[in-house]
C-alpha cells in the first residue's frame, strides 16, 4: 500500500503521475483542455469542471447528475473576494507548498513562481460568481438554492464554450438528459472566461490541481 509506504512512494517519484503531466503540458489550444477533461472519469482528476453523480436533493429514491462549482486551491471563495490576514495566510503557506511541489516535478523557482500566480488568476476571475461560507451562513435556502436542474441542450446555449454535450458524451453519459447545476453564476463566469485568452492560467491551475 503505497499510501502507508512512504519509502516506496518516494522512490517512484513522479512516475504515477507522469503521464497526467505529460497530458497538461501538450496543451497549445483550448480544444485540448476541452478533450483532457472529457477523456477522465467524470472530470474529477481535473477540477475546472467536476461532474459527479448523487443522490437527488429533492428525491433521495433517485440519482442525479450535477455539476459543481471548480475546485478552489485554497477552498472557499470568500478567502479570495475578501481576503483577511487568515486567508493571506493560507495564501502564503498554499503558494510555499505548491512552489516545492512544482520544483519536485522538474520547474524552476520562477518557473513555479508563475505557474502558482498563474492559478490564482484564474481562480480570482472565478470567484466573484461563487458562494462563499459568508453568503451560504446567511441564505435559508442555501441548498435548495444548489438545485438547479437543466436539459443538456439548455446548457449547450448557456455555456457554449464549454461544449457540455460533446464532453458528456465523450465522458460516456450521452444519454442523460438533465444536469443539476449548483451555481449557474459560476457556469455563466466559467463560460465567459473558458476562452484560448486564457489557456495559459488554465493550464498553470491544471497541473497545480
Amino acid at each position: 500500500n503505497n499510501y502507508l509506504n512512504t519509502e516506496a512512494r518516494n522512490k517512484q517519484g513522479i512516475e504515477p503521475i507522469k503521464k497526467y503531466l505529460d497530458q497538461i503540458n501538450a496543451i497549445a489550444k483550448l480544444e485540448d483542455i476541452t478533450k483532457l477533461i472529457s477523456t477522465q472519469p467524470m472530470g474529477n482528476i481535473y477540477g475546472i469542471i467536476p461532474f459527479g453523480v448523487s443522490a437527488d436533493l429533492m428525491d433521495s429514491n433517485k440519482y442525479s447528475f450535477y455539476m459543481v462549482p471548480t475546485t478552489l486551491l485554497i477552498g472557499n471563495a470568500d478567502y479570495y473576494n475578501k481576503p483577511d490576514a487568515n486567508a493571506k495566510k493560507m495564501q502564503e503557506m498554499a503558494t510555499k507548498y505548491l512552489k516545492n511541489i512544482l520544483g519536485l516535478v522538474g520547474h524552476t523557482e520562477e518557473e513555479a513562481a508563475q505557474m502558482v500566480a498563474d492559478a490564482y488568476k484564474f481562480e480570482m476571475l472565478l470567484t466573484p460568481s461563487m458562494i462563499g461560507q459568508e453568503e451560504q451562513t446567511k441564505m435559508s435556502n442555501y441548498y435548495e438554492s444548489l438545485y438547479n436542474p437543466y436539459t443538456v441542450d439548455e446548457l449547450e446555449k448557456i455555456a457554449p464554450n464549454l461544449h457540455i454535450k460533446q464532453m458528456m458524451k465523450d465522458m460516456g453519459f450521452e444519454e442523460v438528459k438533465q444536469v443539476i447545476v449548483q451555481e449557474p453564476k459560476w457556469l455563466n463566469a466559467l463560460n465567459s472566461i473558458y476562452t484560448e485568452e486564457n489557456v495559459g492560467i488554465m493550464k498553470s491551475y491544471l497541473e497545480i490541481k
